[in-house]
């Protein structure tokens, strides 16, 4: 006799894959246990929330735990009756489905946690509610979704069952072409002037929602329009805003290339515009094309470096700073190191080698959610800057600035 053992409101604990040649790691989510003849089967969603093409190299076998009164082991084969490879490839935005099968029976009853250290899950509790197949596709149709999401999506639930909840997401065709850019965030300091400094960010896919599968994947995926808005607020004096920059580009992503087991290899080319929408002596305007080559190295445990140097080129008039380049210099580096959902220490730096006048800006993070049981989904922020340019009004202004503050994204 077969039923299904479903995992309620714990089993959307996210794992970490063993091995993937891409950008960022999937997340996995157990969606479901089944029971046969007292042997489980646990049913995964690899899910790619990034904007990259994933490749994942699945074990084929891996160990489950199961605890009850005492704790016991069971191997899981990789079930490969519709899978000719253990390679798995997995497109941006999308999911893949695996099953591992228990070699022996286990004694799995209602109220026991299972895990699978291999995947560096937690331990879930199980229920024995029977749950109809038609539920389970419904589910992985919005694994594309926020853990949470999914979670409440996966039990029957909705987030938000309000009416305008529901025109919004539904006038709304586009949304999912949304997605994070630079960090966004809200900081303060005790600098004479700049106290609080205020980013937004994201960027959206122009063509096509709905991202092609990897070996079908076509020019315009990788084709973006990102805007970002910088904002200087000089609350202590008259509580206006002392500047505020306004970064609009459009620029083009390659998918990722693995370049070894743990190495990724990506290249960005844009034209931004940035300017500052004052007139007169305080007005501040350019445009420049830049490329970027990134490249991140997975450091084992969850940990990742990202390198992303940048070479631009300024176009057209420069209006109000016509040496911004002696302050700024026509490169900058880009490196991250952290963990996902972890810390993680981001640093931008600028230089022109030849006038010596660059800039340094560094930023550490951390979920508060992991100090805090219940918190906000946000990070706690710290940032410091020192030398030219942090705004286009102060482009030949050397300053040092350090605020502490939340950050929504970074």
């Amino acid at each position: 006799m077969q039923r299904s053992v479903y995992i309620r409101a714990a089993f959307a604990a996210c794992l970490f894959a063993p091995a993937s040649y891409g950008a960022e790691a999937p997340n996995y989510v157990i969606s479901r246990v089944q029971i046969v003849d007292g042997r489980p089967a646990i049913d995964l969603l690899i899910l790619n929330e990034t904007d990259l093409a994933l490749t994942v190299s699945l074990p084929a076998t891996v160990q489950a735990q199961v605890s009850g009164e005492t704790v016991e082991t069971s191997p899981l084969e990789r079930d490969n009756s519709d899978q000719s490879s253990n390679i798995v490839e997995i497109a941006a935005h999308t999911f893949s489905r695996a099953r591992y099968r228990a070699t022996s029976p286990v004694d799995a009853k209602s109220g026991q946690l299972i895990s699978v250290p291999a995947f560096q899950t937690q331990r879930v509790a199980l229920t024995t509610d029977v749950v109809p197949d038609s539920e389970v596709l419904s589910a992985e149709a919005t694994a594309g979704s926020t853990r949470k999401s999914r979670a409440l999506a996966l039990s029957g639930q909705e987030i938000d069952r309000s009416p305008q909840s529901f025109n919004e997401r539904a006038k709304n065709s586009f949304t999912r072409n949304f997605s994070t850019y630079e960090p966004s965030y809200i900081v303060f300091g005790n600098a004479k002037d700049s106290e609080w400094r205020v980013q937004a960010s994201f960027k959206y896919r122009l063509i096509g929602s709905e991202p092609a599968p990897t070996d079908q994947h076509t020019w315009h995926d990788g084709l973006y329009f990102a805007f970002t808005q910088k904002m200087f607020w000089d609350i202590a004096s008259d509580a206006s805003f002392r500047d505020v920059n306004y970064l609009p580009e459009i620029f083009y992503r390659t998918p990722a290339v693995g370049m070894a087991r743990k190495v990724a290899f990506s290249l960005q080319m844009g034209i931004q515009h940035e300017s500052n929408g004052r007139a007169g002596d305080l007005g501040r305007s350019l445009n420049n094309i830049y490329i970027s080559p990134a490249s991140r190295f997975d450091l084992g445990d969850g940990y990742a470096l990202t390198v992303a140097p940048r070479v631009m080129n300024l176009i057209g008039g420069r209006s109000g700073n016509p040496d911004i380049l002696d302050y700024r210099g026509n490169t900058s580096i880009n490196i991250q190191i952290g963990k996902d959902n972890g810390l993680r220490f981001a640093t931008d730096t600028r230089y022109n080698f030849a006038a010596e006048r660059g800039s340094f800006q560094g930023e550490l993070s951390y979920p508060l959610p992991n100090i805090i049981h219940g918190a906000p989904d946000l990070y706690l922020f710290g940032q410091i800057f020192s030398g030219y340019g942090e705004s286009l009004r102060d482009y030949d202004r050397r300053m040092t600035r350090l605020r502490f503050g939340i950050a929504l994204t970074r």
